[in-house]
């Protein structure tokens, strides 16, 4: 989708990064689970970042041979794990809100 687009995804990329490394040093938030899953997140985008401002590409070598997917890199895995944990955190929060209102 962003292919040849290098220029927009550093820029992007940097922005975001810049936001959660200055959310995660300021140490406002209270729960480890979030803060682990944005350092994941933190930590994947900027070795993509890295590469893509070194190379002008991410470099992807883990292909699975047993199943048709894409071929990634650890960096991938880093930031889907984060962004898995972040959905998990947002609909457990989500819940706990529900219940909470629906207590007398």
């Amino acid at each position: 989708m962003l292919s040849g687009k290098t220029a927009v995804l550093v820029w992007g990329t940097g922005l975001v990064l810049l936001g959660c490394l200055v959310y995660l040093l300021l140490g406002r938030s209270k729960n480890r689970f979030f803060d682990a899953a944005l350092l994941l997140v933190t930590a994947g985008g900027a070795a993509n970042l890295i590469d893509r401002v070194r190379l002008g590409y991410v470099i992807d070598y883990i292909e699975p041979l047993f199943v048709d997917f894409a071929v990634f890199n650890f960096a991938d895995c880093l930031i889907t794990v984060g962004a898995a944990m972040l959905f998990i955190w947002a609909i457990r929060g989500a819940v706990r809100d529900k219940s909470r209102k629906e207590t007398p």
